[in-house]
Parts: C-alpha cells; sequence; structure tokens
C-alpha cells in the first residue's frame, strides 16, 4: 500500500522518475506476494477442499487482472501521464482482492502458521502437501500460469 501511495503521488506531482522508480518497486513488490501465495499458499489451500479450489481459481484470475491493471498504469506514468481513473481501479481491485482473500484464505493461512509455530502442534499442510505432490505446483496454478505466458 505504501508504494502505490508513493507511487501516485509522485505522478500527482509530476516528478515522473521518482513515479517511474516507485511504481517499478511496487510492480516488483506485489509480484513476488502474488508468485508465492501462488506457488506455495494456494496449493495447500486448494486441496483443503473442492470450494477451496474454486476460491484459488478466483484469486488467481484476480491476480492476473491486478497484474494487467499495474502494467497499465506503469506503462502511463513511463509515458508521463496518470489517468486518475486507472488509480481508482487498481486502488479498488486491491482492495477487493483483499477482502476476497480475507474470507476463508486468510484465516486458514493464519491457522497454518499458528499449526507450524505451536510445539508437538498439528503438521500444517505446507509441509505434507508439498511431501505428497513432490514439490509440484496445482494443476490449477499451473493452467493459470500458463495462460499468462
Amino acid at each position: 500500500d505504501g508504494l502505490f501511495v508513493r507511487l501516485v503521488a509522485a505522478a500527482r506531482r509530476g516528478d515522473w522518475l521518482n513515479a517511474v522508480m516507485v511504481g517499478e518497486s511496487f510492480a516488483i513488490a506485489l509480484d513476488v506476494h502474488l508468485r508465492h501465495e501462488e506457488l506455495t499458499e494456494f496449493p495447500c489451500y486448494e486441496a483443503t477442499s473442492s470450494e477451496a479450489g474454486a476460491e484459488v481459481a478466483a484469486f488467481l484470475e484476480e491476480h492476473a487482472q491486478i497484474r494487467r491493471a499495474i502494467g497499465r498504469l506503469l506503462a502511463q506514468t513511463t509515458a508521463r501521464q496518470l489517468d486518475e481513473h486507472a488509480v481508482e481501479c487498481v486502488g479498488e481491485m486491491l482492495r477487493t482482492h483483499d477482502a476476497h482473500e480475507s474470507l476463508r484464505f486468510q484465516p486458514w493461512l493464519e491457522r497454518q502458521r499458528h499449526a507450524r509455530r505451536a510445539p508437538g502442534g498439528a503438521k500444517p499442510a505446507f509441509s505434507s502437501h508439498a511431501r505428497r505432490s513432490g514439490g509440484q505446483r496445482s494443476e490449477t496454478v499451473h493452467a493459470a500460469n500458463s495462460r499468462r505466458r
């Protein structure tokens, strides 16, 4: 959030060099976060139920839409333009996606993290799923990543 705010603020004041640099940092940080979810967390979560699998498919589509919107915003910034409607759309996409993940996925993730920290606690789904799948990505994640290429 902080990098996005800094990107928009720099562009609004016409500091295009800073806007581009902050925008690139924002895009990289966001992509690292999204890829971590896609490659590490989503496969474990989707293995828990068919409902979770459907959620992961929706999350992957949201990730793709967010990446495209950020790409368009960065292209505008590089061209020394700022479309306020695009800024609002990206902000809304990020808020909506966060709200969507907070319904079931983030609580599940917190339970997994807690189980991992608890002495003698249950094994988190991360480790058991990774062993069962041989470290392979799930079909849903693999298919979504293939579509992006």
